[in-house]
């Protein structure tokens, strides 16, 4: 399970880029009378959302920590050790954006990485 709030909801101004969900997804649209109502309603529940958004918060930091000192090649090694499955579900042009490179430079980088196995 993932979770993604970005950073426009929090500071209420527009976004700078959109989220494609390429599967099927569950989005929980919400604002903050809603949010407030529910977190006075049941005070375990916030606690809760607290110690999730805490883990979350820090597993995006160490991701984000390694996407900044790795290569692009780097980056696609973790991907595939990470998470294999999306090498195949996913269109190459959102994995190279994922990735931080262009498509083109995902296809080359996939043929060096055979090249090398090979």
């Amino acid at each position: 399970m993932e979770a993604l709030t970005p950073h426009c909801v929090i500071n209420k101004t527009p976004s700078d880029y959109y989220i494609s969900c390429v599967e099927d997804s569950i989005l929980l649209v919400s604002n903050s009378d809603i949010e407030a109502e529910i977190n006075s309603k049941f005070p375990k529940f916030e606690i809760m959302c607290r110690l999730f958004s805490e883990e979350l918060l820090a597993k995006q930091q160490i991701t984000f920590d390694e996407f900044k000192t790795s290569s692009p090649e780097q980056r696609y090694l973790n991907l595939l050790q990470k998470r294999p499955d999306l090498i195949q579900r996913v269109p190459q042009h959102q994995l190279a954006s994922f990735l931080g490179i262009k498509p083109q430079s995902l296809s080359r980088l996939r043929a060096r990485i055979l090249e090398k196995k090979g």
